[in-house]
């Protein structure tokens, strides 16, 4: 046996050492037969390997990487399993011809796609469009452009040369951004000659780089909004100032105020307030503002300015202050330990006292709130300000809940936050005390625990009970399709809310407050809308609505005055005029006196049949008289049967653009914030209006 291991070792050596040879082919007769047999075995039939593999058997073990010649037995090399060698003995040694066909040789074959295969030639439109949707939907800025050479070299595989300054593709983008523009003029003529009409929410925003944009949006019916741009204030921004900027800038569109604009919905500032006498529109303030003003009248106390009305007692200081003192989340630190103020919260009323103190006087409900939401947002600050800490209760969230969940901290600006904050910290509550009894007894961290009644805890439901019904309300009035009817609906919905948990102490603080602000921002189109919606159930006084309806049909179909000429083209049409007059009233005087003699010979015949014509005919009825007779028959119909006529349809369509907020506005200042940060502050207005329109144009398309 030993004697067979020293020979298959002498073998291997001999092998081996030929292997290196510039000769790959090694005499099968020099090898033993029965070795030969042993480390060589056939190759199973299959489609994936060669079919020069059915002519050899295939080594293992030490022959690995050889190959048995079936014909001859001699031993060739299949370094790296190729058959190269295998062909060229079949075909020299014994001219056999095996076609390439298998799948190995196909893929050798087989060339890799290039990159130009992925792009089709693109023309100089659809280079423009490729380049407006990178900079105005993926947010790439314009230096990319010019400074990368990956980008510039991947859009040169597409067919077109990318421009090489930034400039140009700046102007690439406004032409291309007034080019939309027209469209929408366009789209505008053809909408008001299909008798339609639009409404407007507009607001005013002040960039990083110090410069005053009004935002101008029209709406249509179902939803459909126009985002106009912004419109640069030049100057301070005075009711008259910005009334005219506003002005020219629809006028730019087509777009006539008293003739095609039903109403401008704008939030509550001084200056907005002020346009309204300059409008030849109806005025619709924002609701959601006076929504979110109800609440601060709850949940925020006004300092008193007088010295008579000061508050004497100390845990009635503004909430705001006690919230907000000293240590934002800018100023935070990552110390495990906490300050002495955030440790010891001490609270002086209970559930039961705040409700006693509801009931004596519904306005100071603020410095009960103050005790309960100054407790949960210390407990959250602790957690935020050290990652130790919030360790320990998110190990306690992920065995409970599975997966991690923050705590979140309220914003000063944003009631909705305040929410927020209270439902997960009762989300997490106790989580929130386990990890507090586990912090409290480590010996490196000094902290007190901060612990919570049952009815305090009573007391943050019952503020996020409130909460979550209004912010229902609002999120369903912030929608795009929201007009003044679903507004209208909707309070009502958050009134009976309201009404149903009366028991419930800030509800019944929150309902008042509620229907006041309301109804102070509430106007004769909201009764417009319900009419329209049930005619039947309409409780207000049909006199009165019919002469609203009159007034606003009169002004929609009056006609338009399209001219945003200067002075100067006014005195030249003056002047023009006035030479016209003086040319006509010339050739009238000459007529007047050849005909004179003629007009004396008149005989009574002929002042009788004047005098017929003239007393005989029926007497016209004025366009007033005629809309509200109109408007008369056509109300009744609607009332008794439910079918509009061709006026109601009309003013049925105007009112139906009426948006009961402003929200459109403020989510093009979002857009625009974040195009031009601190980075980008030199972005002068035309880009950052041509942006601003891209972006809204091209994502409602693609919607």
């Amino acid at each position: 046996m030993s004697e067979c291991n020293a020979n298959l070792g002498d073998d291997v050596q001999i092998l081996e050492v030929r292997s290196n040879q510039d000769d790959s082919q090694i005499n099968s007769e020099q090898t033993p037969s029965h070795i030969t047999e042993k480390f060589f075995s056939e190759v199973p039939f299959s489609s994936k390997c060669s079919a020069a593999w059915q002519q050899f058997k295939k080594g293992h073990g030490p022959k690995t990487g050889f190959a048995q010649c079936k014909h001859c037995s001699k031993v060739l090399k299949t370094s790296g399993g190729s058959t190269k060698g295998l062909l060229s003995h079949l075909l020299s040694a014994h001219q056999i011809v095996i076609p390439t066909t298998s799948t190995q040789s196909s893929k050798r074959q087989r060339t890799e796609p290039s990159l130009d295969t992925f792009f089709a030639p693109s023309s100089k439109l659809e280079a423009t469009e490729m380049i407006v949707r990178l900079v105005c939907l993926d947010g790439l800025p314009l230096i990319a452009f010019e400074k990368s050479k990956d980008l510039r070299r991947l859009m040169n595989r597409a067919w077109f040369n990318v421009p090489k300054s930034h400039n140009t593709i700046t102007a690439k983008l406004i032409e291309y951004c007034d080019n939309i523009k027209k469209l929408m003029k366009a789209e505008f003529e053809e909408l008001f000659k299909s008798e339609k009409r639009v409404s407007i929410t507009m607001d005013e925003w002040s960039s990083i780089s110090r410069k005053r944009f009004m935002n101008v949006n029209a709406h249509g019916e179902n939803g459909k909004t126009w985002n106009l741009g912004l419109c640069l204030i030049n100057g301070r921004a005075t009711a008259e100032n910005c009334y005219e900027t506003f002005k020219n800038f629809l006028l730019t569109f087509g777009i006539s105020i008293r003739c095609h604009v039903v109403a401008a919905t704008t939030d509550g500032p001084t200056v907005m307030k002020k346009m309204r006498r300059y409008l030849e529109c109806e005025h619709q303030e924002c609701q959601l503002h006076g929504i979110q003003l109800g609440i601060k009248d709850v949940f925020y106390v006004k300092k008193s300015k007088d010295k008579d009305d000061t508050i004497e007692d100390p845990d009635s200081a503004n909430l705001i202050d006690y919230l907000y003192e000293a240590d934002q989340d800018s100023e935070e630190t990552e110390s495990d330990e906490e300050p002495e103020a955030d440790n010891e919260i001490s609270v002086d009323l209970t559930y039961h006292q705040l409700t006693s103190l509801i009931e004596s006087s519904p306005l100071k409900l603020s410095p009960s709130v103050k005790a309960v939401v100054g407790k949960v947002r210390a407990t959250v600050r602790k957690y935020r300000k050290s990652p130790l800490k919030d360790e320990v209760l998110q190990s306690y969230i992920k065995a409970d809940h599975g997966k991690p969940k923050a705590l979140v901290l309220d914003v000063k600006t944003r009631w909705s936050s305040l929410c927020t904050m209270l439902d997960t910290f009762l989300k997490v509550f106790t989580q929130i005390m386990k990890a507090q009894i586990d912090i409290t007894t480590m010996p490196n961290l000094k902290d007190t625990a901060i612990n919570f009644s049952d009815d305090e805890r009573q007391a943050i439901g019952d503020i996020c009970d409130v909460l979550d019904i209004i912010k229902a309300g609002v999120d369903a009035i912030g929608r795009a399709k929201s007009d003044l009817k679903i507004a209208e609906l909707v309070a009502k919905f958050t009134i009976v809310r309201l009404s149903d948990i009366q028991d419930n102490p800030i509800a019944k603080v929150m309902l008042p407050k509620f229907k006041e602000r309301y109804n102070a921002r509430r106007t004769e189109l909201s009764d417009i809308a319900m009419y329209f919606h049930d005619p039947a159930s309409y409780e207000g006084d049909t006199r009165l609505l019919q002469l609203t309806l009159e007034s606003l049909y009169e002004r929609l179909t009056s006609t338009p005055e399209l001219s945003a000429g200067t002075d100067a083209d006014s005195d030249r049409t003056r002047n023009l005029a006035l030479t016209e007059t003086q040319t006509t009233g010339r050739a009238t005087d000459k007529i007047q006196q050849r005909t004179a003699g003629e007009s004396s010979k008149r005989n009574n015949k002929a002042d009788l049949y004047e005098f017929l014509n003239e007393k005989a005919s029926p007497a016209e009825v004025s366009q007033e008289v005629s809309t509200r007779i109109t408007l008369k028959m056509e109300m009744n119909c609607f009332k008794q049967s439910g079918i509009k006529g061709k006026t109601l349809e009309f003013l049925d369509s105007a009112v139906r653009t009426v948006r009961p907020s402003s929200i459109e506005p403020e989510r093009t200042f979002s857009t625009a914030g974040r195009t031009q940060t601190k980075i980008r502050n030199r972005m002068g207005p035309k880009l950052l209006d041509a942006i601003v329109v891209l972006r809204y144009y091209l994502r409602s398309k693609k919607q």
